[in-house]
């Protein structure tokens, strides 16, 4: 989050920080097409929505 932060900028929720194997995996499936990591990136994910939003 920028500091200040702007009025009216949502809340930001990340699985992790983006940073070292977190960052190395965002990138190898973003820009290498490592297909076989979409299943532990979108687990991580639903974790953060789940968290973020509540599991209703």
């Amino acid at each position: 989050m920028p500091v200040p932060v702007p009025a009216g900028l949502p809340d930001c929720w990340s699985a992790a920080p983006y940073e070292g194997v977190v960052r190395t995996a965002i990138v190898a499936y973003k820009e290498r097409g490592a297909v076989a990591l979409a299943g532990v990136l979108a687990e991580a994910l639903a974790g953060a929505a789940v968290t973020a939003f509540g599991d209703d």
